[in-house]
Formats: structure tokens, sequence, C-alpha cells
């Protein structure tokens, strides 16, 4: 740990230009579902097929920073995206999308993966206390056991919007377990190997434009731009996760909020990093 934090300590803005740029999987050219943003959506919602009442809603910020069109559910609906994509057996991969609450009552967002063949192979749901403009952003880890082709499915309470469906590599997942609200305690929870030991970083600088690689200390790439803080590290648990509860205070109301984890040595690789913004 010590080793590795020297290294990000030290760095700075000439020596950025002397480090390898990588072109990550953590952010490819396409993702590969089929219009997973939902701007490519028509009257029709195509290709999704849909339970229950949506329509296409355009200029929202769901995710509290970047303005697009999304999916607003109606009634409470099943979201289903029939045109699969491939996987690769034995990589860790991120699942996520971001909602909005148009509700003030409790509301449940679940994501699930089916392999092709039809079967449920894997899904994560979760219930929040409602609130008109909570902001919360679904997420799990998969990891496949043989490579092969995969489609997703959503499910989604009434009067919420739903955008920004993502699915790339991730060894180690950062996720928040509640609505993303400043001056109130929420639980950041790191996701990886088990036991695995591991560091979260937090940067004010937000993100740089491409991540570079530090190989000969850890696989991935380092993205967060400076000032950057070690939030904690330690080991994950036997089931291969650490809970952190944090509030973040009401100065960075709506700051740009970058986070990234590590998988520390034995075994050192960079996570992809998470855009946490909190209102």
């Amino acid at each position: 740990m010590n080793t590795l934090r020297r290294a990000l300590i030290a760095l700075s803005i000439p020596t950025l230009a002397s480090l390898a740029a990588t072109q990550s999987p953590c952010f490819p050219a396409t993702s590969p579902i089929q219009n997973a943003g939902f701007e490519a959506l028509d009257s029709l919602l195509y290709p999704w097929t849909l339970t229950g009442t949506a329509i296409y809603e355009d200029g929202q910020t769901v995710d509290g920073r970047n303005t697009s069109r999304c999916l607003r559910a109606e009634t409470a609906i099943t979201a289903t995206q029939p045109v699969p994509f491939a996987l690769t057996g034995g990589v860790a991969y991120e699942f996520g999308f971001d909602v909005e609450s148009l509700y003030s009552g409790s509301v449940a967002y679940s994501l699930q993966i089916f392999d092709d063949a039809g079967a449920f192979v894997h899904g994560s749901g979760k219930q929040y206390t409602g609130g008109v403009g909570r902001r919360r952003r679904v997420m799990t880890r998969f990891t496949p056991t043989v490579d092969g082709e995969f489609t997703v499915r959503i499910n989604a309470s009434w009067r919420s919007r739903i955008d920004n469906l993502y699915v790339r590599e991730q060894p180690v997942m950062l996720t928040f377990t509640n609505q993303r609200r400043a001056a109130v305690e929420n639980d950041l929870v790191v996701t990886g190997p088990n036991n695995a030991n591991f560091a979260v970083f937090l940067s004010l600088g937000g993100k740089l434009p491409q991540g570079f690689a530090l190989p000969s200390l850890c696989d991935g790439a380092w993205w967060l731009a400076g000032p950057v803080f070690t939030l904690t590290n330690g080991a994950l648990s036997n089931a291969g996760s650490y809970t952190l509860p944090l509030t973040i205070p009401v100065e960075l109301e709506a700051a740009a909020l970058e986070w990234q984890a590590a998988l520390l040595p034995p075994t050192c690789s960079f996570g992809c990093p998470s855009t946490f913004d909190f209102f």
C-alpha cells in the first residue's frame, strides 16, 4: 500500500505527459448493449420491449450531470433488451443504470441478466425510501463462468426516470446503498474478490481525459485528476465486500466527485472510476 500511495502522491501535471495513456475497457467507444442510453428511442421504444407504460423524455439529467433522452416509467414496468451481447468467461463485469424518482413513496428497481437460452443467471435489486428528485444508481457485479451471449432486463417502480444503462469490465466495484444526499450518512460498498486487499480514492478534481498505466505497479489505469484523497483501505470480507459509512458534507453538494478503487498486492489492479455526485 505504501508503495502505491507514494507513487500516486508523487504524480504531478508534468509527470502525466510522460506516462502512457491507455484506451480502457472502462469507457468503450460503444456500449455492447444496443441503445443502452435510450438516446435512440422512438415512439415504439425499439429495440426495448416493455410490460407496463413508459415514454421517452428529452432534456433530462437523470445522473445529475448530463442532459440526455431517457425512459420514463408512468407505471411499474419491465423493460427487456432482447438483442444479445457478448461477455467473456472469468472476467468480472459491472452493470448499472441511473434512476430518478418522481414519487414521494417507496420505490424499487432491479436489473436481471439472462443467458442466450433465456435462463436467469444473475440479478440485483433494491427498494428505497421515496422522494421526488432522489437520484440513485442501481449496480451489480457479475462474472460469467464461460464465454457467451447475454441480455438484460430492468424492473422499475412507477413514476421513475431511467437512463445510462452500461456494462464494463470491473475488478473492484464501488456503489452506494441509498439515495445520494449530502449531509446524510450513506454506505459506500466495495465489492471484489474474496479477502482481497483494496483502497478507495476520491478526487475533487474530476477525471482525466485518458487513463494512464502504471505497469510496474498495477494492471489497469489510473483516471483521477488531483487533488486525490485516500478514503479507506483494508481487506474485503470472506464474501468479497466492505462497507464504509460515509457522510458527504453539504459544501460538496453537486460537486464533481470521481471515485476509484484499486486491488492491492499481491494482486494489484485499478478499477474503473465512477462518478457519484451528491444532491
